[in-house]
């Protein structure tokens, strides 16, 4: 991320701004969230103080209480472009997602691809509908290898009172059971 803000010439700043779909709290990671967390880190790097319409929609949520819906917040995209050289927005573990419809997540990269911005997503399992659908985003595929689940099961039994043969045999079985798996 650094190489592209460093990279790209101009002579407006470059954003580079990232969503993570976390396993753990993918049930409840829905678009509307990925939008707003997206907006709020686009707002942090603009060098001003002030965006109108995101203040608006700030005083008017101070206000009511209900947040913004997602036809709004699409509003609000397009008028970061001319803030920036480039957007770059990397959207991480895009397989993990399982909030409901996928087609919302689509509308809205749609939207952040039509507003110029440049969408990178990674995700374990790309398939050849996948990329049609997202023609100008940058897929990256990621397989994991049995090394990948045996450094996960080790940090994620480095904190457990175990004896070291005991977690060795652990890592081993369930790493060979996962074989296939991914």
């Amino acid at each position: 991320m650094r190489q592209l803000k460093r990279d790209v010439p101009g002579r407006k700043p470059v954003a580079v701004v990232y969503y993570y779909y976390d396993y753990a709290l993918s049930r409840t990671q829905k678009p509307i969230d990925i939008a707003s967390s997206l907006l709020k880190q686009l707002y942090s790097r603009l060098d001003k103080t002030s965006h109108p319409l995101l203040e608006k929609l700030y005083t008017e949520f101070l206000n009511s209480g209900i947040r913004p819906d997602m036809e709004m917040l699409y509003s609000v995209f397009p008028t970061f472009a001319p803030e920036f050289d480039s957007i770059f927005i990397f959207i991480d573990a895009l397989d993990e997602y399982t909030w409901g419809s996928f087609a919302e997540v689509e509308n809205l990269f749609h939207c952040l691809v039509n507003c110029n911005m440049k969408l990178f997503l990674t995700s374990r399992n790309v398939t050849d509908n996948f990329r049609k659908k997202f023609k100008k985003c940058r897929i990256t595929a990621f397989t994991p290898t049995n090394y990948d689940i045996q450094l996960f099961l080790e940090h994620a039994l480095s904190n457990q009172e175990l004896g070291t043969d005991f977690k060795k045999e652990i890592i081993d079985k369930l790493s060979a059971a996962a074989q296939g798996s991914y």
